[in-house]
């Protein structure tokens, strides 16, 4: 697969016995048919049986950037299941101590210990975790940029209710030996986390974050936790900066939150919580102002095609030209043509998958995905690029120095309702960002063109200059891990009934590190992350010019788990209704805010981390809610 430039390796349903570990390389993925264990019956798909007797490390590592598993069930049949429980360590199931790693649908039956990221890393994804986690669950430790967890759930009773099958003890003697032993999710040096419906039931700990080699966790927000009959609901033992938790459920015999700060300028602000057990630490906040926030987030899901046709770029009658991930040749011959043939095809039969495999392919004008058509790359999770060249890119050209390039025709157009586009990214050969001066006009990357359902997941901007134009009348859109840099606007959202935009990440500029280098194009960045360029362009340009999300009359707009970054306003909304869940805007322009909203707009703030510049102004803003600022110059 990773000769191929990656992909996914499908895995259907039924059990495979594994018994050494596997490695997930760049740009690829496992993936399984996962029956969610909170619902339904019978067979939990794909089932992975873990033939260990001691600690092989890990049973998965996801060895490259972008690498993920997806939909897989775990089960180790040699673990201890006596009474009283004494485990065996048999190591993590997951580890991933790269960019961009991806852990979505996945089931733990019986962990030792469940998911390690223990390097310095950035912009990985947890989503819909499950399972018993009898050490550890989930361990993310030395994140350096806005990982993002949402939706993860660590009880006894997933092991206890599945059976002799599974030699599944009483849930009380699994009980017995977590509530002395057990931590749900262990945390350190988290540089602006965003977590997101964390549950956990009979831990010793239920989410415990400890000094680490770095400076400490900040930015860490919190929303709508549930954690139960532990000691110690939340323990924060490396307070560094502000951290946040807010509508949550948190519940321990010694302490429902327990805070301790490494200098005097860190604080945990916990706002309307129901805690029971006592709360106890110098710099903790607890509040409970009026009116409360939401009870609940508002969650939904892509949108699919009611057709899987397949239709392959690569292959017969299309013949798209590409060539393979490499460093240093760009693709000279277009394939729009050929691309946009395949996407009238399935548009024609109704319905269908368009299929770009892993290549680098050239796009000379632009493309329009039809009505239940999805444009598909090979990627199945999150992208963040970086200096691999793997999965599917796209060379964008049309619209080169454009005084219109907010209606001018983007890049990419979802055409018609449920509409998609997922697993690829997209690259401005023409467009350096070394200085200020070079930065050219484009046309928006991609637009939703008056298409209800219509979806954008997994994909990357890398040098954008307009990135995603949500334009009006697109009911229900749906936007899900989006990454990447635009120098003027990530995302702007017209007139719409609802819509959503979770675990987006703007990744300006650290993305650009190594990326031209890739392609070939000596100088195209200057290298963004050394200290000089980053700040020369970020002050010169990016806190000038970067309105990193617009909205413009969007009702009932869902915003969950974002972050931008060196940019001049995070969310402005002109006028609309808007719920954020977990915001933060790192290097902010420090004149400026976090979310600016219009009179007339109506605007709730649930947990925002605003550094360098300010939270929230306008008179649209109708409640914020743990709002915390990191000043330029604190430790």
């Amino acid at each position: 697969m990773l000769r191929h430039g990656g992909g996914t390796v499908w895995m259907p349903s039924g059990t495979y016995k594994i018994s050494s570990t596997l490695k997930v390389y760049s740009f690829c993925s496992i993936r399984g048919d996962w029956r969610d264990p909170d619902s339904g019956t019978g067979s939990y798909g794909t089932v992975i049986s873990a033939n260990v007797s001691s600690d092989i490390g890990e049973l998965i590592r996801l060895q490259g950037t972008n690498a993920g598993v997806v939909g897989l069930t775990f089960y180790y049949p040699n673990q201890n299941h006596s009474n009283p429980l004494v485990p065996i360590n048999l190591g993590y199931v997951i580890r991933g101590d790269q960019d961009a790693a991806s852990v979505h649908n996945v089931t733990f039956l019986n962990a030792y210990k469940g998911i390690l990221v223990g390097a310095v890393h950035g912009f990985d994804t947890f989503d819909n975790i499950k399972g018993t986690a009898l050490n550890v669950g989930l361990e993310l430790r030395e994140t350096a940029a806005v990982d993002s967890t949402q939706k993860i759930a660590f009880s006894n009773a997933y092991w206890a209710n599945a059976g002799s099958a599974y030699n599944a003890p009483a849930k009380s003697v699994i009980d017995a030996y977590t509530r002395a032993n057990g931590t749900a999710f262990l945390f350190s040096d988290n540089d602006a986390a965003q977590h997101y419906k964390l549950k956990a039931s009979d831990y010793k700990y239920g989410i415990r974050d400890v000094d680490g080699p770095r400076d400490g966790s900040w930015g860490s927000n919190f929303a709508l936790l549930d954690t139960q009959n532990t000691d110690y609901a939340l323990k924060m033992e490396s307070g560094f900066r502000k951290n946040a938790v807010l509508g949550s459920t948190l519940s321990g015999s010694v302490n429902s939150i327990n805070f301790s700060r490494i200098n005097t300028y860190a604080e945990l602000f916990a706002s309307n919580n129901t805690l029971t057990g006592a709360t106890t630490g110098t710099g903790l906040t607890v509040t409970s102002p009026t009116p409360p926030p939401p009870a609940s987030y508002t969650e939904s899901t892509p949108s699919k095609t009611t057709s899987t046709t397949l239709y392959d770029v690569t292959k017969a009658p299309y013949y798209a030209p590409y060539v393979k991930a490499s460093r240093g040749s760009l693709p000279t011959v277009d394939a729009t043509s050929a691309i946009q043939s395949a996407l009238n095809a399935a548009g024609t039969a109704g319905g269908g998958i368009v299929y770009l495999p892993p290549g680098w392919y050239r796009v000379s004008t632009h493309l329009t995905v039809p009505a239940n058509v999805e444009l598909r790359g090979a990627s199945s999770t999150a992208i963040e690029a970086r200096a691999t060249g793997e999965g599917t890119a796209l060379f964008a050209y049309e619209g080169e120095n454009t005084t219109t390039p907010t209606t001018d025709t983007a890049f990419i157009t979802l055409n018609g309702n449920k509409s998609g586009l997922r697993g690829l990214r997209v690259f401005y050969p023409n467009n350096p960002m070394n200085t200020s001066t070079n930065i050219k006009k484009f046309p928006y990357t991609v637009r939703i063109n008056n298409a209800d359902d219509a979806y954008v997941v997994n994909v990357e901007f890398e040098n954008a200059s307009y990135g995603l134009d949500i334009a009006n009348g697109s009911d229900r859109h749906f936007v899900k891990r989006l990454f990447g840099f635009s120098a003027e606007n990530f995302v702007r959202v017209g007139t719409s009934t609802e819509g959503w935009i979770e675990q987006m990440h703007d990744l300006n500029p650290t993305s650009m590190d190594g990326e031209a280098e890739r392609y070939g194009i000596a100088g195209f960045f200057n290298n963004w992350a050394g200290t000089d360029n980053f700040s020369a362009i970020r002050d010169s340009y990016m806190w000038l010019h970067t309105q990193w999300i617009i909205i413009n009359g969007a009702s009932n707009e869902h915003l969950l788990n974002i972050g931008g970054c060196g940019v001049k306003n995070g969310v402005v909304v002109n006028s609309g209704t808007v719920d954020i869940w977990n915001l933060v805007t790192d290097q902010l322009s420090r004149d400026d805010y976090a979310v600016v909203a219009a009179s007339g707009s109506s605007v709730k703030v649930m947990n925002s981390a605003a550094v360098f510049g300010q939270n929230t102004t306008g008179a649209g803003i109708v409640a914020s809610y743990n709002p915390t600022r990191h000043l330029e110059g604190q430790p």
